[in-house]
Order: structure tokens, then sequence, then C-alpha cells
């Protein structure tokens, strides 16, 4: 089976011999992107990934990492089976090429694929922008900050309020402070499924659904708002856990903006107002206006590009000493912060800091924003 992906223009990618389990994942978390191709309309696109058999290390292949190898020309990254992705480093440029045994680990390629797009987008004046972001009225309001902070849930609650949905764990947005949606299905983890039970009905039914919620919420009080279990709850989530586990409910699932918000996604926005969120010890939640050049040095300490997993500048100099191959994320991060600098530096775009309360949940949180976009973004 070959598919081509799409992401609006910054990618075009084609997968060839694509295994069921590999295709499955690609039409559960970016349906929007990926199409069939037949074998005789298969031609070789900007990038291609070739699925093969019997891909394994040559003789004589040297570990940089726990993950990642060289042999001569090519740098491979590696899964906890085994499983390989070859990238051929003498071929580099345009097209691309490359090789990813039939076994991979989904985690692996996923990882492979997004920075791919956001090396592509660079390449393109746009970045990827570590938020999610909803429709308001044709323009685009965007949450960011750092992970576990509550943007999954803000803009859950968002999308059930009517809002059409741009992006949950990314945006893309150019100089222009233009924002395109990055069209994935929302991530919900254990703390995002206790939080946001109706989206989790959607996904599996309220019955389901329902046990599911509950579970999620035992299984990570703290986060929620809880008090530690006592006894009752203990055995709760006991019985829980085994009948999670009978019903094959799994703690990680992908839900489409669809099933929560009948506005669907909207593709492309102009920026309107961005909110920069941590959690504080206020008493109430506090909006106050923030700088251009605050936000981008915040936003950048997010990419954490030098840790990624694979186009690492500092192993491709220690694998490959004579040679230079521009690919790392990491020599990167100025071409981010001059897209970002133009982008926030906009007259017409609105930049505020949302500081928490630690017990402040994502309801709150949204009726909190929205009175403040009526007031200060209308």
């Amino acid at each position: 089976m070959h598919v081509r992906f799409a992401c609006h223009d910054i990618a075009a990618i084609q997968f060839h011999n694509v295994p069921e389990e590999i295709y499955t994942q690609l039409v559960q978390i970016f349906p929007s992107y990926v199409g069939g191709v037949a074998d005789a309309e298969a031609s070789a696109e900007p990038v291609t990934i070739e699925f093969v058999s019997g891909l394994a290390l040559p003789e004589g292949a040297r570990y940089i990492s726990s993950t990642a190898a060289y042999s001569g020309t090519s740098y491979y990254l590696t899964d906890r089976r085994g499983s390989l992705i070859r990238i051929d480093l003498s071929s580099l440029g345009s097209p691309w090429h490359f090789q990813v045994s039939q076994r991979i680990d989904w985690g692996l390629l996923e990882d492979f694929i997004e920075i791919l797009l956001h090396t592509l987008a660079l390449d393109r004046q746009k970045s990827f922008f570590h938020s999610g972001a909803v429709g308001v009225d044709k323009q685009a309001v965007v949450l960011c900050g750092w992970a576990n902070i509550g943007k999954t849930e803000s803009i859950v609650e968002f999308l059930r309020r009517g809002y059409a949905y741009i992006g949950d764990d990314w945006t893309i947005i150019d100089a222009n402070a233009t924002v395109y949606s990055y069209e994935k299905a929302i991530a919900m983890y254990p703390h995002d499924i206790a939080v946001s039970p109706e989206a989790v009905q959607s996904y599996y039914g309220r019955f389901k659904g329902r046990i599911l919620a509950r579970y999620c919420h035992l299984h990570q009080p703290g986060k929620v708002g809880c008090v530690p279990l006592g006894l009752r709850e203990s055995v709760e989530r006991r019985l829980l856990r085994e009948l999670v586990r009978r019903l094959h409910l799994h703690m990680t699932i992908h839900v489409k903006a669809e099933q929560i918000s009948p506005r669907g996604t909207l593709r492309v926005a102009p920026l309107k107002a961005l909110y920069f969120m941590t959690r504080a010890n206020v008493p109430e939640v506090a909006i106050t206006s923030l700088r251009s050049d605050e936000l981008v040095a915040r936003m950048l300490s997010c990419y954490c590009y030098a840790t990624r997993l694979f186009f690492d500048s500092e192993a491709l100099r220690f694998a490959f000493p004579s040679q230079n191959f521009d690919l790392g994320l990491g020599i990167r991060v100025a071409d981010v912060e001059s897209i970002l600098s133009k982008a926030f530096l906009r007259p017409q775009v609105k930049l505020f800091t949302v500081q928490i309360p630690a017990a402040t949940g994502p309801r709150e949180l949204v009726s909190s924003l929205e009175a403040h976009m009526g007031q200060c973004c209308g």
C-alpha cells in the first residue's frame, strides 16, 4: 500500500509499502493529511519513506547513544524492538529518501515525521509553535506554555462551547502572524481524560467513557485536585483497573475535534490573541499584557531542539567529523526566533500572560479567558 501525507504547503511525504498497523495509526491520528495512492500513481515526492523488511545495522556500526548509531555515510535510529530508520546522509537533499523497518515502533516513526515537518516548515518560512489554538470569528486565539500546564483540557473546554479547532499540541505560524492548523487528533492522557469525561465518552461511548474517566480520576488524584485516596477509593480503583483491562480501554486516546465541536477545524486564520499560561500562587486567574520579546524568550526554551530524537548537530559532528551536514534543528533556532519575533510584533496581535491558581479547572479558566477576550479583543 502506498500513502500520501500532505501538510498544508509544508510537506508532501509519500509512504511506500505501508504496513497495515502503521496505516491504521496514520489515519487515526492524522486523518485529514492521509490519502491512498495507487501503484500506477506512485511517484517520488520531495520526501519518501519506504518500509522495507530485513533492515539491519551493518557489521561494524557504532552506537552514539542507546537509540542512534552510524556506519559509513548512514545514520540509524533504533527502537526498543530493534527496528530501524536509516538516513543515508550521502544522498540527502531534494528529494529525500528514508528507509524504515516494517515493524517500526509507532512512537519512533511519529517523532521522525514531526521533526521532518519542523525542518521543512522552516524552509518555507513557517515555524511549529508549541501551543493549542481555537478559532474565534475566523481568527485564532492561541494558548501556549510548558507541558502539563492545562492546554489540552482548555482546548477541549473551548470546543465544547462551540469554538473551532486549530491545534492541540502544536500549531504553525508564519512571520505575518498567520496561524495554520496542525490537524492532528487531540491526544488525551490520563489527566486529560479525568478532567474531560465528555470527550472520552464521545470516543468510547457513555458507559465505557464514564468507567475510564472515573478510573483516570483515581489513577492520578494529585493532578486533578483530589485529596489522597482513602480505602474506599483504593478498592474502587482496583476494581475499575480490572474492568478497564477486560474492556480493552486505553489510557491514551486520540479524539477528533469533530467528536467534540460541530464547527470542525479552522485550517488558516490570522492571529488575534495569545495567552502564555503559568500556574501561580494567586487567589484568582490574573491576565496581564506581555511583551513580544519576553514571549519569544520563554517559548524558545520550550522547543528543546538539542535533545530531540535525531538531526542532532553534536551527534552528527561526532559521527562524521569531516562532513558538514546541515540537518540539526539546534542550529536553526535563529530561524524560529526570527519568525516568531516578526509575528508577535504585528500591531494587531495581542499578547498576555495568564497566571492560574493551582486548583483552577478548565471550565473556570476558559470562562475567565472568554470574558477577557470579550473585553480586550472584541
